[in-house]
């Protein structure tokens, strides 16, 4: 390699980032996209719901505390659209008061995000820190329970939860990366990491395909606590490609029977006989608060990302990269109570499209 390329190797600019020169804000948003990783981390070590409590509502006051507002057409729409579900909650009455405290905190995600939402190296240091100890937590889990008869393994031998969480974390780590105007040295080195990280995350996600096939075609391999009546009639309980299809059949046919303020908070659980969310927090919103608040939102979303898209700053392609991995994932696995995730990269996304002062 002759000097001159070892130089554009080596010596590539790097862009500066928001976080960091606000290494607070950078933190709490860090600990607040982590915090489903952070809650299971401190659930392993013994600390109780409380903390759970603490993770979630401690930095979503500390960034609206010390954030800054200028409106702009985004945080209009967004203010139209929180009155709405005000109007359609009056009008069917409120949901499981469970169901309604976890909504109210994911909604507070946006204004959190919004305000001063910052991203730079003390917030992928959060992510790294957190999807590291989580990273191990799933190895040890592995390592102890690869023969064991079930589908993800049990971290701290409760959460089979662990390996998606974790898998958030770094997938917006390498987002971060990817955004970055590293030297190609340093870029060569993430991929390399990030290649180990996710052979790991993906074994724990695939493991139980090998399981399965070590076993007597004849053995029972769902254990027997889990074992209960199928739902929906013949639909066999454990077919995931069946639910799925019964699952998005009756949200398409709920839309339509929406109306103006749909049908309340949780209320589509009672429209499904398999008892569960639409799994889409877009036509969740649709099915339970009506179309108005669908249309508001999804004005919103796309209207922040196109403005996005037009900015060449390395947080601007994190934003833009962040909104669509959890937009992508609330298409598969939304639960509007708990989609906090959405939410702040919706407020992320309306700040980094704000005009520069």
């Amino acid at each position: 390699m002759d000097q001159e390329t070892s130089s554009k190797w080596l010596l590539q600019p790097v862009e500066e980032w928001s976080g960091n020169k606000q290494p607070v804000t950078s933190v709490l948003l860090g600990i607040l996209v982590c915090s489903g990783a952070i809650m299971i981390l401190l659930h392993g070590i013994g600390l109780g719901s409380w903390s759970s409590a603490a993770v979630l509502i401690c930095p979503l006051v500390g960034l609206v505390a010390v954030g800054h507002f200028r409106n702009t057409i985004w945080d209009s729409v967004f203010l139209l659209f929180v009155l709405w579900l005000g109007i359609s909650t009056v009008v069917n009455g409120p949901g499981p008061l469970k169901e309604e405290i976890l909504f109210i905190l994911t909604l507070a995600a946006y204004p959190a995000a919004r305000l001063s939402g910052t991203t730079g190296r003390p917030f992928f240091a959060v992510l790294g820190l957190v999807g590291f100890l989580g990273l191990v937590c799933i190895v040890v889990a592995l390592r102890d329970q690869w023969s064991d008869l079930h589908g993800k393994p049990l971290v701290f031998g409760t959460f089979d939860a662990a390996p998606a969480q974790i898998s958030v974390c770094f997938a917006l780590l390498l987002a971060g990366l990817v955004a970055s105007h590293l030297n190609r040295l340093w870029l060569v080195i993430g991929y390399i990491c990030a290649g180990v990280v996710f052979a790991i995350l993906a074994a724990s996600l695939l493991r139980f395909s090998f399981v399965a096939g070590e076993v007597s075609p004849q053995a029972e391999v769902v254990p027997q606590a889990e074992a209960g009546p199928a739902p929906c009639g013949d639909l066999k309980q454990y077919n995931s490609v069946l639910t799925r299809k019964k699952l998005i059949s009756d949200v398409a046919s709920a839309i339509p029977r929406a109306g103006i303020f749909g049908h309340g908070l949780s209320s589509f659980t009672q429209m499904t006989c398999l008892g569960m969310e639409t799994h889409l927090s877009l036509a969740q919103v649709v099915i339970e608060f009506g179309w108005v608040a669908g249309v508001l939102l999804g004005f919103i979303a796309l209207g922040a990302l196109a403005m996005t898209a037009r900015l060449e700053r390395a947080e601007a392609r994190f934003a833009f990269m962040g909104f669509l991995f959890v937009a992508m994932l609330s298409f598969a696995h939304g639960d509007l109570a708990r989609d906090g995730l959405l939410f702040l990269f919706l407020g992320y996304l309306v700040r980094i499209s704000e005009p520069q002062p």
